[in-house]
């Protein structure tokens, strides 16, 4: 497993897209991806892209490419579901916290045994 990027964050899943249902071999390659997009210095679609809030890793392309394990396809799944942020159980909290997004790490609905039990009458 590669080592999570700055900022507790995992690479930005949309730069996947179209490796997973093998569009192109490598995510650079697709032509629609803004992994290709970045990768040429005078695309017409450069000055649309946003610029990274941490500096980006020099083996960002081999982190990019490297297969998502289930875990991580699990954990980005529960991230789009909830809206919650995702990277390392720290940064998570400390980020919810900070937006005031607690509620989206906890599970939905009551807790069980919410409720207090009526006593029992003799």
């Amino acid at each position: 497993m590669l080592p999570p990027l700055g900022m507790g964050q995992r690479e930005p899943a949309h730069e996947r897209n179209a490796v997973r249902p093998r569009l192109a071999a490598r995510a650079q390659d697709s032509p629609w991806g803004s992994a290709f997009v970045r990768q040429s210095r005078s695309h017409e679609l450069r000055p649309l892209l946003s610029q990274w809030p941490v500096p980006r890793p020099s083996n960002w392309l081999a982190i990019l490419n490297t297969p998502q394990t289930d875990a991580e396809r699990e954990q980005m799944k529960k991230h789009i579901e909830r809206s919650s942020p995702m990277g390392s159980d720290s940064w998570t909290r400390a980020t919810a916290q900070a937006l005031g997004l607690r509620h989206t790490l906890r599970p939905r609905g009551r807790p069980v045994g919410w409720r207090k039990r009526k006593p029992e009458r003799t």
